[in-house]
């Protein structure tokens, strides 16, 4: 490629980066109007803030300029299906919530799989898989015990795969040593914990609230660890 074509292959991706970071601020006014409707239970308003929010994030992923475009790919199709299942969690009943929860199993094995594209170090890996263990074998233990004894028992299955799965992602998270995506995998480990509680143990008034939050924030992080 001739010196012209690579500064203008180069103004293009720092346009398209400038893109992407436009793209958040629309996404974070979605967010904060979901957090808006979550706290007082507008459901109505939440069929178009919470999509809303997973949409442009997708944009968002789409418009880096990422350290791998390969990892790009499978990131973006972990928000589309974390969208579905926003989608499906946004309905009432049992069978929803199970929809929901394969859905977002998916999106769990989809990052997975994106952070194995970027070739984890071993010795990171290790620590940080010890440390995750260390929290999720009583923690995850204890409420998947709850879920055995309550009246969703029949759920215990994918909240245990579910469980496996979302571990593993917060461990090869911590591996990278990014900051965002540190973060994005810890806070997706706590809001998905607080919905397992919530769900299976014990209501938190506080809960929902909550919850969404440090979802919106995780996958923020996770999308923004692409950066370049």
């Amino acid at each position: 490629m001739s010196p012209p074509g690579r500064a203008g292959l180069s103004r293009t991706l720092e346009s398209m980066a400038r893109f992407a970071w436009l793209l958040l601020a629309p996404a974070a006014g979605f967010a904060v109007t979901d957090w808006i409707a979550v706290t007082y239970s507008n459901l109505r308003l939440r069929w178009v803030s919470k999509p809303g929010v997973m949409l442009l994030l997708i944009g968002v992923a789409l418009a880096l300029h990422p350290a791998s475009a390969a990892q790009r790919d499978v990131f973006a199709g972990a928000l589309f299906l974390s969208l579905i299942g926003d989608v499906y969690l946004l309905l009432n009943g049992e069978r929803w919530f199970l929809a929901g929860l394969v859905a977002f199993l998916a999106a769990h094995l989809a990052y997975i799989d994106g952070f194995l594209l970027g070739g984890p170090d071993r010795g990171p890996l290790l620590y940080s898989a010890v440390a995750v263990s260390l929290v999720s074998l009583p923690l995850g233990g204890y409420m998947l015990r709850s879920t055995l004894r309550g009246a969703e028992r029949r759920l215990a299955p994918a909240v245990a795969a579910y469980l496996v799965a979302i571990s593993a992602m917060v461990a090869l998270a911590i591996a990278t040593g990014r900051p965002a995506a540190m973060a994005g995998g810890v806070l997706f480990y706590v809001s998905d914990s607080l919905i397992a509680w919530n769900r299976f143990v014990r209501p938190l008034p506080w809960a929902p609230l909550a919850v969404i939050v440090t979802y919106h924030l995780a996958q923020t992080g996770l999308v923004l660890s692409l950066a370049r």
